[in-house]
């Protein structure tokens, strides 16, 4: 996990970007919840590679902002 902020025209952009191997089923639905909160916040960046087997990659990069 990786945490980064940034400051563009006087608001403050927090970034966390996620590359995780594993079983994310639980992970999607909580993916699914952020995406549809009320809040200043955008998912830039979902991958998620070899759907198939049981070992997935997921690589996600999201932003929010202080309010």
């Amino acid at each position: 996990i990786k945490f980064s902020q940034e400051n563009k025209n006087f608001i403050h952009y927090n970034y966390v970007f996620l590359s995780l191997n594993g079983n994310f089923k639980d992970l999607l639905n909580f993916i699914q919840n952020l995406e549809n909160l009320p809040i200043a916040l955008k998912i830039d960046k979902i991958k998620l590679y070899n759907t198939q087997g049981l070992k997935l990659k997921l690589d996600l990069m999201f932003k929010f902002v202080n309010l």
